[in-house]
């Protein structure tokens, strides 16, 4: 068995749920091991979207990293994951509107986290998402999604492939990744760069906002 860290995100629909969903659809093939707080990010790259929910979890799993890729990927294809390259005439197919009124009211408590974290950043959001609607399809590079899924690292693996690479080569970079990490393994070291996650988040200079919301998902035992 290999321990393996994953980032979930998501700014389309509902953000939460989505993530949510990722991770019960993870542990259906692994054993979600730890799970970090959801936390409310502004987005990196493309800044003109929606804010994202990102957050980590820590798995265990026998499966191969390629095969974790697959996987994942399989399951952003479930959950209405368009990529750049691909069209849609709109992003209301993407699986907002499959979600039952039910399933949303279960989640409220995440649904008021997420608005008290839109008025921390201004009230930008729900403008942000409606702009995301109309004027900027998912499958633009960079741009909004309802869930991305990326293996952050697997075990003490260096993978340089043309469709994977391990450690995440963006990860030491994004406050909205490490701060999730930090979280829930302070003391992961990167394989890479032979330091801790916790002294990269400290050397960190992407001041992009990450604010912790008081919603977190526990999985099922």
């Amino acid at each position: 068995m290999q321990r393996a860290y994953i980032g979930i995100g998501s700014n389309l629909g509902d953000r939460a749920l989505n993530c949510k969903r990722a991770i019960e659809d993870i542990s259906a093939f692994s054993n979600v091991t730890a799970v970090s707080s959801f936390y409310e990010t502004e987005p990196v790259g493309n800044e003109d979207q929606p804010l994202f929910i990102n957050s980590a979890i820590e798995i265990m799993t026998d499966i191969t990293p390629h095969e974790l890729l697959d996987k994942l990927s399989e399951i952003e294809n479930k959950l209405g994951r368009m990529r750049w390259g691909q069209r849609r005439a709109s992003h209301s197919d993407a699986g907002e509107d499959k979600i039952s009124a039910q399933r949303r009211a279960s989640h409220s408590d995440a649904d008021a986290g997420g608005r008290e974290c839109e008025a921390r950043f201004g009230g930008i959001n729900s403008e942000r998402q409606e702009q995301a609607g109309s004027t900027m399809p998912e499958y633009v590079k960079w741009g909004p999604r309802t869930i991305d899924l990326d293996i952050i690292f697997y075990g003490e693996e260096i993978i340089d492939d043309p469709d994977l690479k391990i450690p995440h080569p963006e990860a030491h970079k994004r406050r909205f990744v490490l701060e999730p990490l930090v979280e829930i393994a302070p003391g992961l070291i990167h394989p890479i760069f032979k330091v801790s996650v916790t002294e990269l988040l400290g050397n960190l200079k992407d001041s992009h906002g990450v604010v912790k919301l008081d919603y977190s998902y526990t999985p099922d035992p």
